[in-house]
Order: structure tokens, then C-alpha cells, then sequence
């Protein structure tokens, strides 16, 4: 009997996804996965980790909920710190892994994939493959390094832990160039980038749609998605600059700014993806992405690739990027200077003159929207996904060979 395939022809794997993110949709880092599986053979996909979130949308897969380590109910205390330090030299933190193989019986996997975040659920997905001779896929979005701080006599241990999974990996999925480098040099093997992935239902509006603005005289900007990692606080600081100058932002996020900022307008949260951004599309001039200038966030900007700016390329819409230089979005946008207009730096004032030219320029809307639309080729969600599945089989292929 044949086995089911999808896009090149070729066989897919029976594929057992271990790892603190299951494919849903209310979590975004889940939701990416949700897409990357969307259409994959449900009777060859096994989804084993932490209990979905009320309200997401599943795959017809099966799920079975695999407990975190005991450790894990001290995550958001103040022993945080000192359980992960702890967690480092594998002293608590660890799954059993007969937890883990009692939930997976009865399907026999061709590759493991995992999510390269919670180091419990990563590192029973290793142990996993390790006792049964499976192939380990990591994906990659943020360096676990700089959300799971412990005390600086733990942080070797924690490094080395982290290195000996990756290494052990068959393949590694990178969400940017820029981790990939970092990770090679850090962890001492090489990875391959995968964008983050958006909905293969966005639809761009008409480029002719950006030469007129939503209110005579006013820039409109929308900002969608979570507040944290520096975001909001970059927009208290720039606004209200902004606002002087006739700029407007709408701010689409479940999260919600402390205070008043002037300018700005808290938009709403959002069911689906697809009801936000026929919103942004049909509510504002531009969109922007707010990278932070404080220093705090290097580690983070110069590696993670910011999923909304994928969404925000298929929109037909003008896009703003600003920030510093290493941050990756500003370093894409510096290199596509057809495709968005990027202020890199910290300076308001620069910022105040693009989004006044933005404003005043009807053509220069009009030529961003034209070349947003179709200027992102990298971030193509079916190569995105047609990339994803050939590492699958090229993974899977070499164990049976």
C-alpha cells in the first residue's frame, strides 16, 4: 500500500510532535505550527505535550496530553531562577520518559519534532529519540538562553545542556539567518533557515487603495500583536511626537498599553488572524513595526525574525519598520528598501520625517504598497511549508536507508 503524500510526490513521515507547543491557534508560536501541519495526513501526525488552550483550533490529528515536570508549578514563582538553575545540572526538571512513551504507543514514528523552548519538554523529546533510535527535528524561533535566566554559576551547565540537544538534532530550523549564525557559533552545528509562516488566506488590497488616506490629512497607522519585548514601550516613547505631527496609530492587540498615549487608540482584540487583518486593511494607511532602542533587548532582536512582519508583507499595504540596526526586521527591511521603509537608528526625529512623507506622498504609498505586495518572496507560506515537509522526508529517508 501506497503512502499518503502531499505536495512533491514523495512519501511523508509518520511524524510525532513532542514539544511544549502543540499545533493550535491560540498561541502564537502554536499557531505557526498549526499552519506548518494544517494540511498534513491526520492519521500521520501524533501531537504529544501540554493540554491545548480553550477556544484554539485543532488539527483532526490526535492529541494526548503529556505533564509537565513537577519543577514546572515553580516557572512563575520566585523560585523561578533557582529551579532552572537547578534544572540546568539536572538535579529537578525532567518528564520520565516512560510518561512520555506510555502516551505515544501504538504509533510507530519516523521523526520526532520539537519546539526548541521549555527545556522539559525538549529534553524528554531528545531522551525520547535517543532510547529509540528516531530522528530529532528542532525548531527554532527564540535563543532559550535569554527567557530562561538562571544564576551565573549554572549558566555553563545550562549552555552545554542546550548545545548537546541541538548537536544531536538531525536537522534544526532556524527562524532567521541570524540565529542560525548565532546558533553555530554558540552551540556548534549548523542550522537552516524557516521563516515563520503566515495564512496562506491573507489577501493583499489594491495597491490603488493607498493613495488616498482613510481621514484627509491624518496618517493612519496600525500596529498588530503583543505588546511585550519592547514594543509598547516604543510606542510611548515615539507617539506622542508623532501625534503632533497628524499621526494616528490603531493598536490591534489583546494586551493593552498602562496609559493614555497620545495619538493612539486601542483598536480591540481579535477572534481569527484573518478578522484582523481584514480590519487593519480596511482601517488604516500603513503599518509599522516598533522595534524598542533600548539595549535590554539585544539579545532578543538580533536573533528572533518577528512573525507579524511576514503578515504585514502580504497585506498590499505601505510597511514601516524602525529600529536599530542588528534588530532583524530592520536588517530585512534595509536590504528590501522596495518592499518597506525602514528608519534604522534611534532617532524620533527620522521617524517624524517618514511617517510625514508617508502622509504627504500619495506615490511613495501607492510604490511600498506595490512593492510589499510580492516583495517578500522568502516568506511564501507554501515554500514555507514545502520546505518544512522535504526536511521531513530527507530526515525520515536517511533512517531508513
Amino acid at each position: 500500500m501506497d503512502r499518503p503524500t502531499a505536495g512533491s510526490g514523495q512519501p511523508l513521515p509518520r511524524v510525532l510532535l513532542l514539544s511544549a507547543a502543540v499545533p493550535e491557534t491560540r498561541l502564537a508560536g502554536s499557531l505557526l505550527l498549526y499552519r506548518l501541519f494544517q494540511d498534513y495526513p491526520a492519521d500521520r501526525l501524533l501531537a504529544v505535550g501540554p493540554a491545548t488552550q480553550p477556544g484554539s483550533d485543532l488539527l483532526t490529528c490526535q492529541y494526548r496530553s503529556l505533564r509537565p515536570a513537577s519543577s514546572a508549578r515553580l516557572n512563575l514563582t520566585r523560585f523561578a531562577a533557582a529551579k532552572r538553575s537547578l534544572e540546568a545540572i539536572g538535579l529537578v526538571g525532567r518528564i520520565p520518559l516512560r510518561r512520555a512513551e506510555t502516551l505515544v504507543e501504538g504509533f510507530n514514528a519516523d521523526v520526532v519534532v520539537s519546539v526548541m523552548e521549555r527545556r522539559d519538554y525538549v529534553d524528554v523529546a531528545h531522551r525520547f529519540c535517543a532510547a529509540h533510535g528516531l530522528p530529532l527535528i528542532l525548531i527554532v524561533h527564540d535563543r532559550v538562553e535569554s527567557f530562561d535566566l538562571v544564576y551565573r554559576g549554572f549558566r555553563r551547565a545550562q549552555l552545554t545542556g542546550n548545545a548537546r540537544t541541538y548537536r544531536f538534532a538531525s536537522a534544526r530550523l532556524c527562524i532567521s539567518p541570524q540565529m542560525a549564525a548565532s546558533l553555530q557559533k554558540i552551540y556548534g552545528a549548523p542550522g537552516t533557515v524557516l521563516y515563520p509562516n503566515r495564512s496562506e488566506a491573507m489577501v493583499a488590497r489594491a495597491v490603488s487603495e493607498s493613495r488616498d488616506l482613510k481621514s484627509p490629512g491624518v496618517l493612519t497607522l496600525a500596529y498588530a500583536g503583543s505588546l511585550a519585548y519592547g514594543y509598547g514601550e516604543r510606542i510611548r516613547e515615539v507617539m506622542p511626537r508623532l501625534s503632533e505631527a497628524g499621526v494616528r496609530l490603531r493598536v490591534y492587540s489583546r494586551d493593552q498599553l498602562p496609559a493614555q498615549v497620545p495619538g493612539t487608540v486601542h483598536a480591540g482584540t481579535f477572534v481569527t488572524t484573518e478578522e484582523l487583518w481584514t480590519r487593519v486593511r480596511g482601517e488604516s494607511d500603513a503599518v509599522w513595526l516598533p522595534y524598542s532602542t533600548d539595549a535590554h533587548h539585544r539579545p532578543l532582536y538580533q536573533t528572533h525574525f518577528p512573525s507579524k512582519l511576514t503578515e504585514y508583507m502580504a497585506l498590499g499595504m505601505p510597511v514601516l519598520i524602525t529600529g536599530p540596526p542588528f534588530a532583524t526586521g530592520v536588517h530585512w527591511g534595509l536590504g528590501h528598501p522596495g518592499a518597506a521603509m525602514t528608519v534604522a537608528g534611534s532617532s524620533i526625529d527620522a521617524i517624524r520625517d517618514a511617517v510625514l512623507r508617508l502622509r504627504d506622498e500619495a506615490d511613495l504609498r501607492v510604490t511600498l504598497a506595490r512593492g510589499s505586495n510580492g516583495g517578500d518572496q522568502e516568506f511564501d507560506p507554501v515554500a514555507i511549508r514545502e520546505q518544512f515537509f522535504g526536511v521531513l522526508r530527507d530526515v525520515a529517508s536517511v533512517r531508513h536507508s
